[in-house]
């Protein structure tokens, strides 16, 4: 598997490829994405966990051990749920995938799984990097579907639907749309910096007041990694709340301000108020 390793640059990948399958390990016991989307990503994941185990004995030399019936074995696992009848209740199948949710996000949904299945020969092909690839990218929109529901109380679907028409968009004008759509005003030169980082192939890490539509702000921090696959340019990154640490770091700053006894501002940050609004400051906040 040496020979397979430098012709496809499978190193590179390798420390990607170990996160991404840990994150995958977890995911089955999870339960915080909507109730409808749980059997889904639940389903998904260990097929690219079955997947992964079969990449796992292709790399060691173990697959080459197994008899036929082994092999047919484990190739039953990995096509059981499109064979014959149980393609009608498979998530691979569009039909299905739209009796169970909405049908735009049925036909996203299904797709998603028809192109997950497609890392079962990069595994007989010890394609690392394609599988990492893949991987990657189910995380990134299973992390969309359960940090979406949990910081801003909207649905992934929901904030699908309402970015979808941005897409066609030219790069720089979708930028704005979406900025405009999750992003604090105040908060855009962070978003921004954070792109012209990434548009140069960087991660980035940034704070940020951010929203989803017509719900309320709350402080995040958002990390995010440039991927380009096939030469399309994609975006995979993990939003976190922040707002309860951002809310007590806010409280001790206030008390840090205060005199112990008196509970009034200290003499220094009272002058410091009264340098900020006659500078014109009004943003500090009191």
């Amino acid at each position: 598997m040496q020979e397979v390793s430098e012709k496809y640059n499978n190193d590179s990948y390798r420390e990607r490829h170990a996160l991404s399958v840990e994150r995958l390990r977890t995911l089955p016991f999870e339960e915080s994405v909507e109730d409808s989307y749980i059997a889904y990503f639940r389903l998904v994941a260990l097929f690219l966990l079955e997947v992964e185990n079969v990449r796992i004995q292709v790399e060691s030399g173990k697959w080459d051990q197994y008899n036929e019936e082994d092999m047919r074995q484990i190739n039953e696992i990995l096509y059981s749920d499109i064979v014959g009848d149980a393609y009608e209740k498979s998530y691979a199948n569009p039909k299905y995938a739209c009796s169970w949710f909405e049908p735009e996000m049925g036909r996203l949904l299904s797709f998603l799984y028809v192109e997950m299945r497609s890392g079962i020969p990069y595994a007989f092909e010890g394609r690392l990097d394609y599988l990492t690839i893949l991987y990657e990218l189910f995380i990134e929109v299973y992390t969309y579907f359960e940090n979406s529901e949990a910081i801003f109380g909207v649905s992934g679907e929901k904030i699908l639907e309402d970015v979808r028409p941005y897409s066609t968009l030219p790069a720089e004008e979708y930028q704005k749309k979406v900025t405009a759509y999750f992003v604090h005003p105040e908060d855009t030169k962070a978003v921004n910096k954070a792109f012209e980082a990434i548009f140069k192939g960087k991660s980035a890490s940034y704070m940020a007041r951010m929203k989803a539509g017509e719900s309320q702000y709350v402080w995040c921090k958002i990390d995010v990694s440039p991927v380009v696959e096939d030469g399309i340019f994609k975006m995979i990154g993990i939003i976190s709340d922040i707002q309860e640490m951002y809310n007590k770091i806010q409280l001790l700053e206030k008390e840090s301000y205060l005199d112990t006894f008196t509970r009034l501002y200290s003499k220094q940050r009272f002058e410091a108020l009264c340098r900020s609004i006659f500078s014109g400051n009004t943003d500090k906040k009191i």
